[in-house]
């Protein structure tokens, strides 16, 4: 209990530190403006995730010069179970604000998508679904998780229209669920231990 009450502590600063991010004044361009405006919006998933049990979309809109926020809502329990012993239902919920690190917007074609570039990615995720032993099948589980990741990655937005975004980090998580040793998948990251959480994924999408 009191691990998860100091886990949720850093929740709370992290969810404190939000607000300022969406209330800091424009920044000076780094570009030169243009008459179309470049898209800075993006509608994403992660296309290999039926692989292992589950389906989910992504929003991703900017907030600031080189900032945007991320958003993931995803349904556990579609496509190909992770676990072949064991049937999971439930949803995930994650979202975290993109700090863009390239130091120049400009290309030899003009403007930078503001989408576009390397970044740091500081996220919060949670899942909650329900876990049924399929050979005892009158069991049936409750679990929760969550973890704070630092994500680092690249995005590319191809002809200001598609995206593709491959991204890894680590992070500090916990969960209900201690029936595992190496490692267990919990949608989003997995644990390896009792608090060392590993995500890397590819993204595509459409921007707009």
């Amino acid at each position: 209990m009191k691990e998860q009450l100091n886990f949720l502590f850093v929740i709370a600063i992290y969810i404190l530190t939000i607000p300022s991010i969406f209330a800091q004044s424009k920044e000076a361009p780094t570009v030169k403006p243009t008459a179309v405006k470049l898209p800075d919006n993006a509608f994403k998933v992660r296309p290999l995730s039926p692989t292992v049990g589950h389906i989910g979309i992504s929003y991703e809109f900017l907030v600031a010069d080189r900032q945007s926020f991320e958003v993931d809502l995803g349904y556990i329990g579609f496509g190909k179970q992770y676990e072949e012993d064991a049937w999971e239902r439930g949803g995930y919920l994650s979202f975290g604000c993109k700090f863009m690190v390239d130091s120049d917007r400009l290309s030899k074609k003009g403007p930078v998508n503001p989408l576009q570039g390397w970044y740091i990615n500081p996220k919060l995720v949670f899942s909650r679904f329900s876990r049924q032993d399929v050979e005892l099948s009158y069991v049936e589980e409750s679990i929760f998780s969550g973890a704070v990741l630092l994500n680092g990655g690249q995005q590319w937005v191809f002809f200001d229209r598609l995206v593709l975004d491959i991204f890894a980090g680590a992070g500090l998580g916990f969960s209900t669920y201690d029936d595992y040793f190496l490692g267990k998948y919990f949608y989003g990251y997995s644990l390896i231990g009792k608090h060392f959480a590993i995500s890397t994924g590819i993204k595509l999408g459409i921007a707009f």
